[in-house]
């Protein structure tokens, strides 16, 4: 998943390496972010980006996943793989936001610490 101010477009170099070798690869972008701006509400937050990436795994009818998220995509791919139990979790420059809200961050760092407990994350 992209980070914030981007889109699933990101991943158009990167993708294909992936297919290549006979992954499917989904590149969602997520609501009120690039191709879908249009849709950005002021109730558009995290907890929005987080049902976004379940959705898809939900209605692609996805098993033994792995979810990879750069910069702010990593919030809600965390949050993500927290509720769904993603097989695997890939964090790329998933540093501290610092635009992002304290609600935000506090749920952050909940998934996190679930994650680390369950095992699929790593301090």
């Amino acid at each position: 998943v992209h980070g914030n101010y981007g889109g699933g477009w990101e991943w158009r170099e990167f993708a294909p390496l992936l297919r290549g070798p006979g992954h499917e690869v989904y590149t969602p972008s997520l609501t009120g972010l690039g191709e879908r701006v249009h849709l950005a509400t002021p109730a558009t937050n995290l907890s929005t980006h987080i049902q976004d990436i379940i959705n898809v795994i939900e209605f692609e009818d996805l098993h033994d996943i792995v979810l990879v998220g750069s910069s702010y995509g990593g919030m809600p791919v965390t949050g993500a793989a927290d509720r769904f139990f993603a097989a695997r979790l890939v964090l790329r420059h998933c540093y501290d936001q610092p635009d992002i809200t304290p609600e935000m961050r506090d749920a952050y760092r909940e998934h996190t610490i679930a994650l680390i407990m369950r095992g699929l994350l790593a301090e």
